[in-house]
């Protein structure tokens, strides 16, 4: 369970964030706006990890982690396939500034989600599945983990936006749909 928070805690998606102006400018805003929307999903994302940590006490860990990675790929996927559909336009030379602000919007809620699913859980449901005899060995291997991946994500990413643009997104897709079945068949409700 640690190892699979470690890796999936860093691969939903949510290291798109690190090119948040780089997305912003595909879709066509200038740098004040990419500044005020970075802002909004940073408040936003926090508003749904203070949810998220508000009800951790409450929430089946197990059920959270399934549908909440569920959605995060439901979300990716919606973003994609706007992101798609503007790559298009823009080809073609038709801006429609509607199709960016829909893929946005889905980042945004995809966002809304990791944070809400993620964020509380990351730190408490490896301890929780750890015995407290291994829980600081545990939890070492588990910064181990992040940190690998964490690393993988800053540098493959900007690669693979640079060589195939949106459809970086589909491989997330992908991934949370995988994450959410093998989170549906080897995790282990603590609550």
């Amino acid at each position: 369970m640690v190892v699979l928070m470690g890796v999936f805690g860093q691969f939903s998606g949510n290291g798109l964030g690190y090119f948040n102006l780089t997305i912003y400018k595909q879709i066509g805003y200038d740098t004040n706006m990419q500044f005020i929307l970075n802002l909004v999903n940073s408040i936003t994302s926090a508003i749904g990890a203070l949810g998220g940590v508000s009800l951790a006490d409450r929430m089946p860990r197990r059920k959270v982690l399934v549908i909440g990675t569920f959605v995060c790929a439901i979300m990716l996927a919606i973003n994609g396939g706007l992101s798609a559909k503007w790559a298009s336009n823009e080809a073609k030379g038709a801006i429609d500034l509607k199709v960016g602000q829909g893929a946005l919007a889905a980042y945004f809620f995809f966002n809304i989600i990791y944070s809400f699913t993620y964020t509380p859980l990351q730190a408490l449901y490896p301890v929780e599945c750890l015995a407290t005899e291994t829980r600081a060995k545990g939890m070492a291997m588990y910064g181990v983990v992040v940190g690998i991946f964490s690393f993988i994500n800053l540098y493959a990413g900007p690669i693979a936006l640079d060589n195939i643009k949106y459809k970086y997104v589909f491989i997330f897709v992908g991934w949370d749909v995988v994450e959410s079945v093998l989170w549906y068949l080897l995790c282990v409700e603590t609550v």
